[in-house]
């Protein structure tokens, strides 16, 4: 019946209802890097790295993967822990970044884990 298919429809709307809220993130002054592997350590230069990929985010959050390619390769990095807050903007931080050492280290001889800092 038709008021059945609109209380169909109701139910649908219901839970595609969407709350959004804005919230100001306090500036980003440090981040800690759990790299999934240790291909993001074994770059010539992993400071170059950073600085091409955190411009592409706005804010990271505590927790948070980024899957990053660069030169053909995708590394996958969690965010291990942020300062000031457990969610941080990028825009205009000077950041210092480090790395963890892997979550799955391969057979290679480890590499030691790296500080950079990047202003993106």
């Amino acid at each position: 019946s038709s008021n059945q298919q609109q209380q169909q429809h109701h139910q649908q709307l219901q839970l595609s209802q969407l709350q959004v809220r804005r919230v100001n993130l306090p500036k980003a002054t440090y981040l800690r890097l759990l790299p999934h592997t240790d291909t993001i350590l074994l770059p010539s230069n992993p400071k170059a790295l950073l600085e091409w990929v955190l411009p592409h985010y706005v804010a990271v959050t505590l927790g948070q993967v980024l899957r990053i390619v660069f030169d053909g390769q995708e590394h996958v990095m969690e965010i291990e822990e942020v300062r000031p807050g457990n969610s941080v903007c990028l825009i205009d931080a000077d950041v210092t970044v480090d790395f963890a050492p892997p979550k799955f280290p391969s057979a290679t001889p480890a590499v030691n884990p790296t500080t950079s800092t990047s202003t993106p």
